[in-house]
C-alpha cells in the first residue's frame, strides 16, 4: 500500500506485481477551523505518515493509520479490513493546530 499527494488530493493505492487498485481519494478541504474561526484553507503541500495504534472508533485492538497533515489540519484515516473494497478506510477524526497566542508578562502591567 502506498500514499501520493499533492497540493490537491492524497491518493491510496495497493500494489501488487502485476496491478495497482485506487483505494482511497483524500481531497484538500477548502476550509479549516471551528465555526468561530473558519479560515480558507491555504494551499499547504500536505504532509503524510502511516503508523499504527488505538483509534476512537475501533477500540477492540490496534490497527494501521494514515495521518494527513494539510498545514494546521491533521486528519486519521484508518485501515479497517483490506478484503471489503467498499470499507477500507475509514476517517476517523480531526485535529486542528491553533498558536495560543503567546504567554503574556506580568511585569507590563
Amino acid at each position: 500500500m502506498v500514499a501520493v499527494a499533492n497540493h490537491d488530493y492524497v491518493l491510496i493505492f495497493a500494489l501488487s506485481q502485476n496491478k495497482s487498485q485506487l483505494l482511497k481519494e483524500i481531497r484538500r478541504p477548502s476550509y479549516v477551523g471551528t465555526s468561530e474561526t473558519l479560515k480558507r484553507m491555504p494551499e499547504y503541500l500536505p504532509a503524510i505518515t502511516w503508523g499504527f495504534g488505538h483509534s476512537p472508533i475501533f477500540k477492540d485492538k490496534c490497527y494501521a493509520n494514515l495521518i494527513v497533515a494539510w498545514g494546521p489540519l491533521l486528519q486519521m484515516y484508518v485501515l479497517n479490513d483490506v478484503m471489503d473494497q467498499n470499507d477500507v478506510f475509514f476517517e476517523d477524526g480531526y485535529h486542528v493546530m491553533e498558536p495560543t497566542g503567546g504567554m503574556q508578562n506580568d511585569s507590563d502591567e
